[in-house]
């Protein structure tokens, strides 16, 4: 099992950087801020991390530029979403990484028929908004809730 912890990002992780060519505001996070869902070494850390990036916040990509290394970058006009996106990636690997398996998602558009909803999380969630989380119907619920309420980490509602 991996110790990890688990750290907020906000938007003040975020730096404003020049607008693209269409004049869309750009920001830049550094690379460190987004958890990978598996272990790669640390020279391969940064490309997999902005491969994972993409899947969390569509349409980042890698910033080339020295002002700032180690960076993705995104455009967006609404900066909360692209925090509450890696913020759900984040604590969905976090939660994974407590129980030692890759069961935990942490999304409301998934298929109810193949997973079961677990927990709300209103520790960790964005501004009082709570994060759900689920696993698949064939896992034991009760071992996954009971690890993550011995840490402290859920409260669950039905």
């Amino acid at each position: 099992m991996v110790n990890k912890i688990l750290v907020k990002v906000t938007e003040n992780d975020f730096l404003r950087v020049n607008s693209d060519s269409n004049g869309n505001p750009r920001f830049v996070i550094h690379y460190t801020c987004i958890d990978l869902p598996y272990d790669c070494d640390i020279f391969d850390s940064y490309v997999n991390t902005v491969a994972h990036a993409k899947d969390v916040m569509p349409g980042s990509r890698k910033f080339h530029n020295k002002q700032y290394g180690g960076g993705v970058v995104i455009s967006s006009y609404n900066l909360r979403d692209e925090v509450s996106a890696i913020n759900i990636n984040n604590l969905t690997i976090f939660m994974n990484s407590l129980i030692g398996e890759n069961k935990i998602l942490g999304c409301d558009e998934i298929n109810h028929d193949m997973y079961q909803f677990i927990a709300t999380d209103i520790n960790n969630a964005m501004d009082k908004t709570p994060i759900r989380l689920y696993i698949p119907k064939d896992f034991d619920a009760d071992k996954v809730k009971a690890e993550l309420f011995k840490k402290g980490l859920i409260s669950w509602k039905k």
